[in-house]
């Protein structure tokens, strides 16, 4: 109240005015600096509901999105890892069930907790600015999000493995020198020490720990490192291990003993793996403002969705390869071939 007191006659408004307030931007950037300079976060925030409330603001909600096309893309990412099991026992003529299958089956049952965290952060306020928040469930929204980004860095490590994984199947030792094994192996070791890694320095970004989610309303004491630099890194990180596991077997590839009509078929499959590298240098312009935000309900939305649709996709686009000879036997066994 001392603010408006202080502000509004510097102005030449009345405080039983709100629409001079509602009208004059200089006065309400002046209210907010004054309000941070006396008042506590949620304080401040308590009083930015109220002036919104009087100017008829716009309540901004685009969670509804991020929820839709999280479990939209949930669903499609089940479909598929159906298709793939479906499509492997040998009685079927599939090549039978490997570690690659196990693998991306742990990163469907990750997905699980995965979207469920996304849909926890939008029932605490992701998609909509904090002051419309109660402070408690801004807390658990930072707490949320800490824990997806946990879950996101595992997902995002062990569907490359899978994909490592289905290279070492498709090329026994027996048809490619021993080096192409070897590196594959190699770097199945590097991005498990990359998860180890990363997991580790974002459950311990913050100290202690539990200031990663109570720092924003100041009234906690404790240190974060840089976040969006940590989170770069790791975006970087994943988007060089993405190149690098779609262009390793392009020369094995083009030794197979196949028609090129097949490569071509097979290599349009893994492009559009692509997509999801696509996904992650998006993802890339929105991690600024992650651990600096003053309003991270709204402005850490871009991430989640980016993040929840690279996640999704990557589980989708690991299985195409076995969803493609399951559609190969069908229209094979329909056309009498």
């Amino acid at each position: 109240g001392l603010c408006y007191v202080q502000v509004f006659p510097q102005y030449g408004c009345s405080v039983d005015d709100p629409s001079c307030m509602c009208a004059n931007t200089n006065l309400t950037t002046t209210i907010t600096a004054c309000l941070v300079s006396n008042c506590t976060v949620p304080e401040s925030l308590m009083v930015e509901k109220v002036a919104k409330g009087l100017c008829g603001a716009i309540v901004r909600n685009s969670g509804i999105v991020t929820v839709r096309v999280t479990w939209s893309l949930f669903a499609l990412a089940f479909l598929f890892v159906g298709a793939r099991f479906v499509a492997r026992p040998e009685r079927l003529h599939g090549s039978g069930y490997g570690t690659d299958d196990w693998t991306i089956l742990l990163c469907m049952a990750l997905l699980v907790p995965f979207n469920a965290l996304v849909q926890l952060m939008v029932e605490n306020g992701l998609g909509t600015d904090n002051y419309t928040l109660a402070p408690l469930q801004i807390t658990l929204f930072l707490k949320y999000f800490l824990i997806f980004t946990i879950v996101y860095t595992v997902l995002v490590m062990v569907s490359k493995v899978s994909i490592l994984q289905l290279y070492l199947r498709i090329w026994t030792i027996d048809a490619v020198s021993i080096w192409f094994r070897r590196l594959c192996g190699f770097l199945i070791i590097v991005h498990s020490i990359t998860i180890v890694a990363f997991v580790f320095a974002v459950i311990f970004s913050c100290g202690p720990v539990s200031y990663g989610w109570t720092f924003w309303d100041g009234l906690h004491t404790g240190y974060c490192i840089n976040r969006s630099a940590m989170l770069y890194a790791l975006g970087a990180i994943n988007i060089c291990y993405d190149v690098l596991v779609f262009i390793l077997p392009l020369h094995n590839f083009l030794k197979l003993n196949i028609s090129w009509r097949r490569k071509t078929g097979v290599l349009l499959i893994f492009m559009v793996g692509l997509l999801v590298t696509i996904c992650s240098i998006v993802r890339l312009q929105y991690l600024v403002k992650i651990g600096v935000s003053k309003n991270p309900t709204w402005d850490y939305n871009n991430t989640v969705i980016w993040s929840s649709v690279e996640c999704n996709f990557s589980v989708v686009c690991t299985c195409m390869p076995a969803m493609a000879g399951l559609l190969q036997r069908i229209w094979a066994k329909l056309s009498g071939k």
